[in-house]
């Protein structure tokens, strides 16, 4: 977030921010791809059943044909946003958990959709978990 004030003389001043420095995070940016990913993915089912409906059977065909190709570059992008989601917060992935790091260096080995699918799973889960203690930690210490 930039503030903006008026210095000496009435001159405009932005401060400079480093903005990767405030990037919200490894959980911020994970929220972030996911959002991404779920409209993208809405969009693409949206594309495909609109492909369904052509009449003529020779462009019906050519339109799915078309869809499944954007699928698996929207995949490959999604692995490819993945990938640098989890190399950019390594360190952070370190300190989550154990076994989330495991499994993001075999997801960066394997560098398959399924891995990252797989990967995705688990720090949802993780984070579910957590955000359930912090509820019950405020309500425990509310109560």
């Amino acid at each position: 977030m930039l503030i903006n004030s008026w210095g000496p003389l009435n001159t405009w001043i932005v401060p400079q921010v480093d903005e990767e420095a405030n990037s919200g995070g490894f959980w911020f940016q994970f929220e972030q791809e996911q959002y991404r990913r779920q409209d993208e993915k809405r969009k693409r089912r949206k594309a495909k059943e609109k492909a369904k409906e052509i009449q003529s059977d020779l462009d019906r065909a050519l339109a799915l044909a078309q869809r499944e190709i954007e699928e698996r570059e929207a995949r490959d992008a999604e692995l490819e946003r993945l990938t640098k989601l989890i190399k950019t917060h390594r360190a952070e992935v370190t300190e989550i958990n154990a076994h989330i790091w495991a499994m993001t260096e075999r997801a960066i080995e394997k560098n398959t959709f399924a891995a990252m699918e797989i990967l995705d799973r688990e720090v949802r889960k993780l984070h579910d978990e957590e955000q359930f203690l912090m509820m019950a930690a405020e309500i425990f210490l509310n109560a």
